[in-house]
């Protein structure tokens, strides 16, 4: 993802307020924080969310649950198939 694939109906601004020093699964848009068990486990279910995923490509889900499997495994948490 690039800064031109940010999505223009995201209000960044009131996730960073509220996620300062998080990591998000998309870092663009700054949506899906990864920084926490629940935050992690909240963003696989999202992510896969037939309405939260019309705004992205097949390529940006995969990225998105690559960064989220990631966070997953420093968790120690295992995430549906």
């Amino acid at each position: 993802m690039t800064d031109s694939d940010r999505r223009e109906a995201i209000n960044s601004a009131d996730h960073v307020r509220r996620f300062t020093h998080t990591t998000f699964a998309d870092p663009v848009n700054d949506q899906y924080p990864i920084d926490t068990p629940d935050h992690v486990r909240e963003a696989w279910q999202v992510v896969h969310q037939q309405g939260s995923a019309a705004g992205y490509t097949p390529d940006e889900i995969a990225f998105m649950e690559v960064r989220i499997a990631e966070a997953a495994q420093t968790f120690g948490i295992q995430l549906p198939a």
